[in-house]
């Protein structure tokens, strides 16, 4: 493999990697339940979240995203879109109404062993996902600190 088809799929990854986690942040996990995007998308004219604001989020910066790979991103995305005024970042539909969460939560105990424990929150999540998919879409995972 080349040089230049290694940053190809270098840029891919962090490509998908911001894209997800953009994703998330309008996911009908997420969206619902945070009052800082729902207060700036109350402040939009197009009910969206400025790029300005987007690039001060702390998983964004950890990903070192820019505008340009925001907007990339989002071109790939089949959940969000530019704005009218292509400042900003909105869902393509609007959230579904979801039942009351305690009907669709689910807690899990004792999952964090001594061997969990080792393992990052990101290695955690991943494995808890992909033990439980086949139960059903899985909105939001939350771990304890």
């Amino acid at each position: 493999m080349t040089e230049t088809a290694s940053l190809e799929e270098i840029d891919k990854k962090l490509l998908k990697s911001i894209r997800q986690q953009l994703e998330f942040y309008f996911s009908e996990g997420n969206l619902p339940r945070d009052e800082f995007m729902q207060n700036c998308m109350r402040l939009s004219k197009h009910n969206s979240i400025p790029m300005s604001e987007l690039l001060k989020f702390n998983k964004l910066i950890e990903l070192n995203a820019t505008a340009n790979l925001i907007k990339l991103s989002v071109k790939k995305s089949k959940i969000l879109q530019f704005d009218d005024d292509n400042e900003g970042i909105k869902r393509k539909t609007d959230l579904c109404d979801l039942k009351p969460a305690n009907s669709r939560t689910v807690f899990i105990y004792g999952f964090m062993n001594e061997e969990n424990l080792q393992k990052t929150a990101e290695e955690v999540s991943k494995q808890l996902k992909t033990k439980f998919k086949a139960f059903g879409k899985i909105l939001r995972l939350d771990l304890p600190r």
